[in-house]
């Protein structure tokens, strides 16, 4: 049986690692030039993460910096590689809340590395897996667990403010698709501490995922300044659906979203973008991650990013974004 299930392991990651198209001559967004006054800074850092910077503090969303082949992530032994995290330290030291939308690899490995490198106390956002799992290291975070205070689309939830109390965020019950027709790897949720550092893929198991509302708030504590709604995977609409009324009170500025809702809006149906009415569309997770970022791009599976780009290219409604690695763009304040 142990034989079986690695041989379909080994050809489900095989196909996964297979299908994504070349992209050396895609017109990915090149960024905008930095702001001098007040504003919002985003970096696309690749797969699903993005730091958004905001009045002299950081959040970080999906931290995943260090690539592997198919292989070895699916079958060998993972952790954060320095030679590929060290570059950005010097950018994440002002991070004081990490929001992890579900716990595989792929979303949360470098969390362990990178906070001795954050601000003291950190919080951190995710659900209740994502602590179990690196409950061996002690790590010296404030952890947030956020199955039980998400908000649905029948309950409003409840925010979460980081230390400053200048960024406020709500958690949102949302999903994860399969990765590959009926496969769905590591989807299991951790009811328990992990015994031992996690160092292999299947030691990063799903848990819940999770969606975000951001709020960036101006110095008097009440303002919002910029609303960013963050979905990291999803099923599909009504998936990441919190209820109106919270979206009534402020529009959302900024959207980030990945490839699912990508593709559901593209085809016409209704998706979560629909819902939270953005001015302005980030599509993450468009990369195949076993890929390092030093090599040239492919596309993730199940998607064509060319074809996506040519039908958003006909969408004037906002702005639509296919970030390329290490870009950056700023929002000042008051432009909404």
């Amino acid at each position: 049986m142990h034989l079986t299930r690695r041989t379909l392991l080994k050809s489900s990651l095989a196909a996964l690692a297979g299908c994504g198209a070349p992209l050396h001559k895609f017109p990915f967004d090149p960024g905008t030039a930095a702001g001098s006054g007040p504003g919002l800074t985003v970096d696309f850092f690749g797969t699903a993460c993005f730091q958004f910077s905001w009045a002299n503090t950081a959040l970080l969303l999906d931290p995943f910096f260090s690539r592997f082949p198919i292989v070895r992530s699916g079958l060998g032994r993972i952790g954060p590689d320095p030679a590929q995290i060290d570059k950005y330290i010097p950018q994440l030291k002002r991070v004081n809340t990490v929001l992890v939308g579900h716990t595989h690899y792929d979303h949360a490995m470098a969390l362990p590395y990178l906070v001795p490198h954050f601000t003291p106390n950190t919080r951190v956002i995710g659900n209740r897996t994502l602590k179990h799992t690196f409950a061996p290291l002690d790590l010296p975070v404030q952890w947030t667990v956020a199955n039980n205070i998400a908000a649905t689309p029948e309950r409003n939830g409840t925010w979460v403010w980081n230390n400053d109390g200048n960024i406020r965020v709500l958690p949102i019950i949302s999903s994860h698709p399969n990765h590959w027709s009926f496969i769905h790897l590591y989807r299991k949720s951790l009811t328990e501490d992990r015994k031992t550092p996690p160092t292999r893929a299947a030691h990063y198991q799903e848990g819940q995922p999770l969606a975000f509302l951001i709020d960036f708030m101006e110095p008097d504590g009440e303002t919002v300044a910029h609303r960013v709604y963050a979905q990291t995977s999803s099923r599909g609409f009504p998936s990441g659906s919190l209820p109106q009324s919270i979206l009534d009170e402020r529009a959302v500025d900024i959207a980030v979203v990945s490839m699912d809702s990508c593709k559901q809006e593209a085809r016409g149906e209704t998706s979560v973008l629909d819902l939270v009415q953005p001015r302005e569309v980030f599509f993450g997770h468009w990369d195949n991650f076993f890929l390092r970022k030093d090599q040239p791009p492919r596309e993730v599976m199940k998607v064509d990013l060319p074809e996506l780009y040519a039908h958003y290219l006909t969408d004037s409604s906002r702005v639509y974004r296919f970030p390329g690695f290490d870009t950056q763009y700023f929002f000042p304040n008051g432009a909404q």
